[in-house]
């Protein structure tokens, strides 16, 4: 649940250090190298209800955020990429938890039953959900019409994940393609793409069956 929240510091050209925290290995996948920083670093709301979780965070001078979404709006915010009719707000926070959605249930499907659940994860989740953002994105560039908004880099990465299970499921789709398209030649991020920061894999964590690696 980060990748979107690094392409919008790209595109925005905010600087960031983008310090990443490894697992011990399997099978318990040892958490201490994050777990004895994270009560240590002034951040409000860090998860004490399951320990091994709250990342990401973001710390931008005074404002020291948890949760994925609380960050991509504060940077969203910053840099005009908010939705801004009432009826771009509602369409906004609907798409934004579409996005949600659709990662955390990538997530799920690709734990220990992935290979019998994938199939029927296609079927009945991913193939009528790419539907559904097809008919709401429409003829438009972006979900929200002409302009591009912090939405678009939520959707992206979630459509990113199911097309790389499933590319040919995009196939009937031909405005989601060219969506991630438009999104990847947008010439910082290619630019973020092409270069040695870009993290293509895993999508997943390590204990992933698909995407783990």
């Amino acid at each position: 649940l980060v990748q979107y929240i690094k392409f919008l510091l790209e595109y925005t050209g905010e600087e960031y250090v983008d310090k990443l925290y490894e697992f011990g290995p399997a099978p318990d996948y040892d958490k201490s190298q994050w777990l004895k920083e994270k009560f240590e670093m002034g951040l409000e709301l860090p998860n004490v209800i399951q320990l091994k979780f709250q990342l990401p965070y973001y710390i931008d001078g005074d404002v020291k955020l948890t949760q994925s979404v609380a960050i991509l709006r504060h940077i969203a915010r910053k840099h005009n990429l908010l939705a801004k009719t009432d009826a771009d707000i509602a369409k906004a926070d609907m798409l934004e938890y579409e996005a949600m959605d659709l990662r955390l249930n990538f997530r799920y499907v690709c734990g220990p039953d992935f290979e019998s659940q994938k199939g029927s994860y296609i079927k009945e989740t991913a193939e009528p959900k790419l539907a559904q953002l097809s008919s709401v994105l429409g003829s438009n560039d972006w979900f929200l019409g002409t302009n591009i908004s912090y939405v678009d880099f939520f959707l992206y990465e979630s459509l990113y994940c199911i097309h790389e299970l499933t590319p040919s499921s995009f196939d009937k789709h031909e405005n989601l393609k060219k969506f991630m398209q438009r999104f990847e030649g947008l010439e910082r991020i290619k630019n973020y793409i092409n270069s040695d920061r870009y993290v293509k894999s895993p999508i997943n964590g390590p204990k992933a069956t698909f995407g783990g690696k």
